[in-house]
C-alpha cells in the first residue's frame, strides 16, 4: 500500500468535538476550551467550524446534486475559476469533495465587446503569435487569448 493513498488518522473524535461545541454554548471561550483539551484557542475554533460544516457519515447527500468537477467538464468550464468563486455558490461539502445543485447555472465568461476579439484575431493574423505578446498587445488575459485564438484557429 503507497503511503499517500492511506488516509490520516483524525485527531479529535466527533464526540470530543461535540463536547467542545456544547463548551461553547455554554458560554466558554475557546481559549479556556483549548486548555481543558491542550489545545490553542485557534484550533479549537477550527475544528467547530470545520465540523460543523462537514456532513456527517449517516447522512447521505441530498438528490439532485452533482460533483463540481463533473459539473465543469460537462459545461466544459474551468474547474480552478469555478472553485475559486464557489463561495457565491450553493454548495456541500461531502467525502472531501464538493457538490452543487444539478439546476446551477454559471457563466465564466467575462464580457468581451467585438471590438475586442477582432483587435485579438487582426493582431494574430498580422504576425503576433504568442500568448504573451497577443496579451500585451490587447490588454486582455492570457487565458481569455487562448480561449480565443483556440476556439477561432485550433491552434
Amino acid at each position: 500500500m503507497i503511503l499517500r493513498d492511506m488516509k490520516k488518522a483524525r485527531k479529535h473524535s466527533d464526540k470530543t468535538i461535540a463536547n467542545m461545541k456544547a463548551m461553547h454554548d455554554s458560554g466558554m471561550s475557546y481559549r479556556t476550551i483549548g486548555r481543558a483539551f491542550k489545545l490553542s484557542g485557534g484550533t479549537v475554533y477550527n475544528l467547530l467550524h470545520r465540523w460543523a460544516n462537514m456532513y456527517k457519515p449517516a447522512e447521505t447527500l441530498p438528490k439532485g446534486y452533482i460533483r463540481l468537477t463533473e459539473y465543469c467538464m460537462i459545461n466544459n468550464l474551468n474547474y480552478h475559476t469555478i472553485y475559486v468563486r464557489i463561495k457565491h455558490i450553493k454548495s456541500i461539502k461531502y467525502h472531501n469533495m464538493i457538490y452543487i445543485p444539478i439546476d446551477t447555472i454559471i457563466t465564466n465568461k467575462k464580457f468581451i465587446s467585438d471590438n475586442k476579439i477582432q483587435e485579438l484575431y487582426s493582431f494574430y493574423e498580422n504576425g503576433l503569435k504568442t500568448i504573451s505578446q497577443l496579451s500585451r498587445a490587447t490588454g486582455l488575459a492570457r487565458d481569455t487569448v487562448k480561449y480565443y485564438i483556440k476556439e477561432n484557429y485550433g491552434n
